[in-house]
């Protein structure tokens, strides 16, 4: 089975360094952009399986982010998960998931997965 691609839209490097060397040692094939618009571009060229975006953005925020890759059948069904620093509007988003920012790495990893597997399995295949 091909690796998990995983791409991680965050503007704290340090966090976003963490989170990529974490999940490559879970197996993950890792993509980061340091801003919304680089995020969107690189989603619609990479096709990752899932997304972990940050809610605020230096260009545009998370939730504009998450529109964005819901407006075309390319990147429609890709899982997005961000933490709730805003809970109420993740919860109105179409974000599939939200963590905890103190969220521990065995948790995140297995809410990746299951946003992952949830991706795959119901949405139809994007074309390439």
């Amino acid at each position: 089975m091909p690796e998990a691609r995983l791409l991680i839209i965050e503007d704290d490097v340090e966090l976003a360094e963490m989170l990529s060397v974490f999940f490559q040692a879970q197996g993950y094939e890792v993509f980061q952009a340091w801003d919304g618009r680089e995020g969107v571009s690189l989603a619609r060229q990479k096709l990752p399986n899932l997304v972990l975006l940050d809610v605020n953005l230096p260009d545009m925020d998370g939730f504009d982010v998450c529109r964005a890759l819901r407006t075309t059948n390319r990147t429609r069904y890709i899982p997005i998960t961000f933490p709730p620093r805003r809970t109420a509007a993740a919860i109105r988003s179409p974000a599939l998931s939200w963590a905890r920012t103190t969220t521990s790495p065995s948790r995140l990893t297995s809410r990746s997965c299951a946003c992952a597997w949830a991706g795959r399995s119901s949405a139809p295949r994007a074309r390439r």
